[in-house]
């Protein structure tokens, strides 16, 4: 059996109705993860890391379902939790925090692909 630990972006009175969709999701894997009779719990999460990292080590969880999306409204920040993740040596799914930093950061993204010689439509915008 399982430990698994739910996460997400914690939400507020001016979470968008797409960041509220978690809650669906929540239900859905917590569905399918006590069917096959493994434990969960939900942990919203925010800026405040030390909190999560205290968390996680309270909790010690097999797994981490991390449906993070964004931090404080914002999705820049997307790769802060799987960072904290790896610091701490616990598996999580989706993508590593690399692949989530390069695909969310636009201006790296095409520095990269542009490097590899894939090309990209022309951008401006701050570096």
């Amino acid at each position: 059996m399982l430990r698994v630990a739910l996460l997400y972006d914690e939400l507020t009175d001016n979470s968008s109705p797409d960041g509220r969709d978690v809650i669906d999701q929540i239900n859905s894997v917590a569905g399918v993860l006590e069917n096959l009779g493994h434990d969960w719990i939900e942990i919203p999460c925010d800026l405040d890391l030390s909190k999560l990292k205290k968390t996680l080590e309270e909790i010690r969880p097999s797994l981490v379902f991390n449906l993070v999306e964004s931090l404080s409204g914002q999705g820049r920040l997307i790769h802060l939790v799987p960072s904290l993740l790896d610091s701490m040596g616990i598996r999580y799914t989706g993508s590593s925090s690399e692949s989530i930093l390069l695909s969310s950061n636009k201006v790296m993204s095409k520095i990269l692909l542009n490097s590899e010689g894939i090309p990209t439509p022309a951008w401006v915008g701050p570096y």
